[in-house]
Protein backbone atom coordinates (compact mmCIF):
# COMPACT_ATOMS: atom_id res chain seq x y z
CA UNK A 1 0.00 0.00 0.00
CA UNK A 2 0.97 3.64 -0.38
CA UNK A 3 2.74 5.38 2.45
CA UNK A 4 0.85 8.29 3.91
CA UNK A 5 2.03 10.90 6.38
CA UNK A 6 -0.12 12.16 9.24
CA UNK A 7 0.97 15.72 10.01
CA UNK A 8 -0.12 17.33 13.28
CA UNK A 9 0.54 20.96 14.21
CA UNK A 10 2.05 20.99 17.71
CA UNK A 11 3.27 24.60 17.93
CA UNK A 12 1.76 27.93 16.97
CA UNK A 13 2.82 29.94 13.93
CA UNK A 14 2.57 33.21 15.87
CA UNK A 15 5.84 35.11 15.65
CA UNK A 16 7.25 32.82 12.95
CA UNK A 17 8.41 33.83 9.47
CA UNK A 18 5.71 34.49 6.89
CA UNK A 19 7.07 31.67 4.72
CA UNK A 20 6.60 29.23 7.61
CA UNK A 21 3.03 30.45 8.23
CA UNK A 22 2.24 29.96 4.54
CA UNK A 23 3.76 26.48 4.58
CA UNK A 24 1.56 25.50 7.54
CA UNK A 25 -1.48 26.82 5.62
CA UNK A 26 -0.41 25.00 2.44
CA UNK A 27 -0.21 21.75 4.40
CA UNK A 28 -3.88 22.26 5.31
CA UNK A 29 -3.32 22.93 9.00
CA UNK A 30 -5.51 25.63 10.51
CA UNK A 31 -5.53 25.06 14.27
CA UNK A 32 -3.27 23.71 16.96
CA UNK A 33 -3.38 19.91 17.32
CA UNK A 34 -5.22 19.58 14.00
CA UNK A 35 -4.08 16.70 11.78
CA UNK A 36 -4.09 16.07 8.05
CA UNK A 37 -3.03 13.05 6.02
CA UNK A 38 -1.12 13.46 2.76
CA UNK A 39 0.54 10.94 0.43
CA UNK A 40 4.30 10.80 0.96
CA UNK A 41 6.29 12.70 -1.68
CA UNK A 42 9.58 14.61 -1.89
CA UNK A 43 7.66 17.89 -2.19
CA UNK A 44 5.75 17.17 1.01
CA UNK A 45 8.94 16.15 2.81
CA UNK A 46 10.50 19.51 1.83
CA UNK A 47 7.52 21.40 3.21
CA UNK A 48 7.71 19.42 6.44
CA UNK A 49 11.42 20.16 6.69
CA UNK A 50 10.73 23.89 6.54
CA UNK A 51 8.37 23.70 9.53
CA UNK A 52 9.70 20.64 11.36
CA UNK A 53 9.82 22.56 14.64
CA UNK A 54 6.06 23.28 14.39
CA UNK A 55 4.70 19.86 13.39
CA UNK A 56 4.77 16.20 14.37
CA UNK A 57 4.89 13.62 11.55
CA UNK A 58 3.78 9.99 11.69
CA UNK A 59 3.86 7.42 8.89
CA UNK A 60 0.58 5.58 8.36
CA UNK A 61 -0.56 3.02 5.80
CA UNK A 62 -3.31 4.30 3.50
CA UNK A 63 -5.86 1.67 4.56
CA UNK A 64 -5.24 2.15 8.27
CA UNK A 65 -5.63 5.94 8.37
CA UNK A 66 -8.25 7.09 10.86
CA UNK A 67 -10.32 9.38 8.65
CA UNK A 68 -12.52 10.57 11.54
CA UNK A 69 -9.60 12.26 13.29
CA UNK A 70 -7.70 13.45 10.21
CA UNK A 71 -8.65 14.51 6.73
CA UNK A 72 -7.10 13.41 3.46
CA UNK A 73 -5.50 16.49 1.96
CA UNK A 74 -8.33 18.97 2.52
CA UNK A 75 -10.62 19.84 5.40
CA UNK A 76 -13.77 17.75 5.81
CA UNK A 77 -16.01 20.75 5.10
CA UNK A 78 -14.71 20.88 1.53
CA UNK A 79 -15.77 17.27 0.94
CA UNK A 80 -19.41 18.08 1.74
CA UNK A 81 -19.67 20.55 -1.14
CA UNK A 82 -21.80 19.22 -3.97
CA UNK A 83 -21.94 20.22 -7.59
CA UNK A 84 -24.50 22.75 -8.75
CA UNK A 85 -27.33 21.31 -10.84
CA UNK A 86 -27.09 21.86 -14.57
CA UNK A 87 -29.16 24.63 -16.12
CA UNK A 88 -32.17 23.24 -17.97
CA UNK A 89 -32.34 23.88 -21.69
CA UNK A 90 -35.05 26.24 -22.90
CA UNK A 91 -37.83 24.95 -25.11
CA UNK A 92 -38.42 26.49 -28.53
CA UNK A 93 -41.50 28.56 -27.52
CA UNK A 94 -40.25 29.78 -24.11
CA UNK A 95 -39.29 33.40 -23.52
CA UNK A 96 -36.23 32.87 -21.32
CA UNK A 97 -33.61 35.33 -20.10
CA UNK A 98 -30.18 33.83 -19.40
CA UNK A 99 -29.04 33.60 -15.81
CA UNK A 100 -26.46 36.32 -15.05
CA UNK A 101 -24.00 33.84 -13.54
CA UNK A 102 -24.12 31.59 -16.61
CA UNK A 103 -23.49 34.36 -19.14
CA UNK A 104 -19.91 35.05 -17.97
CA UNK A 105 -21.03 37.34 -15.13
CA UNK A 106 -22.71 39.97 -17.31
CA UNK A 107 -26.00 41.53 -16.29
CA UNK A 108 -28.97 39.87 -17.98
CA UNK A 109 -30.21 41.59 -21.08
CA UNK A 110 -33.69 43.06 -20.79
CA UNK A 111 -35.92 44.41 -23.52
CA UNK A 112 -38.30 47.33 -23.10
CA UNK A 113 -41.61 46.87 -24.90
Amino acid sequence: MDKMLKITQIRSGIGKLIAQKRTIKALGLKKMHASVIHPDSPVLRGMIGAVQHLVKVEEVIAGEADIRKATVGKPAAAEAVTEKPAVEEAKAGDNVVEDATVADNRAPETTVE
